[in-house]
């Protein structure tokens, strides 16, 4: 494309003054202290772009002129205000729109709410109304037997003695009671849940010191105000013949209470009274026990201080009655009974015992002595034999 000529007379505007193409390069060129071909050359350019850019700015405004204007007409005030009304009345209407949505959501979420909550209370009447049909209708004497279970069975020891297992409905054992029999004692499971069982607890792990908090004076007191506010409100519903409250680390025995009553009658209206109450801020439950050999149900051992099974023990634990009104038979006698009925069981005395004891005792050092004389002989036979090489 060949470039644009531009006639050096024509006027070119500056700094809002006219000058001639000429002139303008010459008042670029001033501040320059040496002028070359190239300098020279770049002025000339930048003019020349100046020049275009406005030629194009004077084309533009002839193209406008151009156009027909309109003529500009009175404004009336009436108008204008009809205008800003309808405006503003749509503003309204879409925020009217807005509003009625949020109003219909947050109904519907209120309704939702409302559901729940009705049903919930449905379901609390329906446990309320099974609970209370359960206290009226549970006799004494009534059991449900398990499906798996058969009288044949090999009963379970542990549930005869305590009236609880581990294993529960899942034990491989029967734990099938007597119907006919007078059931006199109540079992309310995890009833006691106070600091004494977290101290037991925090009392054997070696780490934590959390157990140093507590002492032992804070324990009985805690466990006399649990045994007075029990006890009294026991023996308004007849005389007590038990009252035994469990400190075992096992799951299925910890802060189980065991209470016993002279009479049948009065276990049924402690059971129909206290069963689903609420104790300490939790609903407690209760059922019948056939345990009333308290003697093969406490571990005897815990009494003297010398169960070797600590937290394993399955046997019941018990706290020591603080005023002695309900009192077990001494288990330490009841163990020396017991050595001395396997002892008549085998016809055996004292003596034939001791004599037994030497003669087994003269045994093994001769088996000892004969050990020794061998590795004896065996070491100087290598000795000899070194020697004769």
């Amino acid at each position: 494309m060949s470039k644009l000529k531009i006639n050096p007379d024509t006027l070119i505007r500056h700094n809002d003054s006219e000058y001639k193409f000429k002139d303008l390069i010459d008042l670029l060129l001033k501040p320059c202290s040496k002028v070359n071909h190239n300098v020279y050359r770049k002025a000339v350019k930048k003019v020349r772009r100046k020049y275009l850019r406005q030629q194009e700015a004077l084309k533009l405004e002839k193209i406008k002129t151009n156009f027909p204007r309109i003529e500009s007409r009175p404004v009336d005030e009436a108008e204008v205000e009809q205008i800003e009304k309808e405006k503003a009345h749509r503003i309204w209407l879409e925020r009217e729109k807005l509003a009625q949505l949020e109003w219909k959501t947050k109904k519907e979420q209120n309704e939702k709410i409302l559901l729940k909550v009705k049903e919930k209370e449905k379901r609390l009447e329906e446990i309320s109304k099974s609970k209370q049909s359960q206290k009226t209708n549970l006799a004494p004497g009534l059991y449900i037997k398990p499906a798996f279970c058969e009288q044949n069975w090999e009963k379970c020891g542990f549930y005869e003695r305590t009236g609880v297992c581990k294993y529960a409905n899942l034990c491989s054992k029967s734990h099938l009671i007597d119907p006919n029999g007078t059931l006199t004692t109540l079992i309310f499971p995890a009833m006691y849940s106070n600091m004494l069982l977290g101290y037991e607890l925090l009392k054997n792990d070696k780490d934590s010191d959390e157990a140093l908090e507590y002492e032992e004076k804070d324990i009985l007191i805690n466990f006399k105000n649990f045994y007075d506010d029990v006890v009294s409100k026991l023996k308004t519903y007849g005389k007590l013949v038990q009252f035994l409250v469990c400190s075992n680390y096992q799951p299925h025995l910890r802060g189980n209470v065991y209470v016993q009553f002279e009479d049948e009658c009065d276990t049924k209206a402690a059971f129909q009274d206290l069963n689903g109450r609420f104790y300490a801020g939790r609903q407690i439950f209760c059922y019948y026990s056939h345990v009333k050999n308290w003697r093969m149900a406490v571990c005897s051992k815990f009494l003297r201080n010398n169960c070797d099974k600590n937290r394993m023990c399955n046997y019941l634990h018990v706290f020591n009655d603080p005023y002695n009104e309900f009192k077990i038979e001494d288990l330490s006698n009841l163990a020396k009974n017991l050595q001395t009925r396997s002892s008549l069981g085998a016809w055996s005395s004292d003596e034939e015992k001791d004599l037994s004891s030497k003669e087994n005792h003269a045994k093994k050092t001769k088996k000892k002595r004969k050990k020794r004389s061998r590795s004896r002989s065996c070491s100087k036979q290598r000795r000899s034999h070194k020697h004769k090489k």
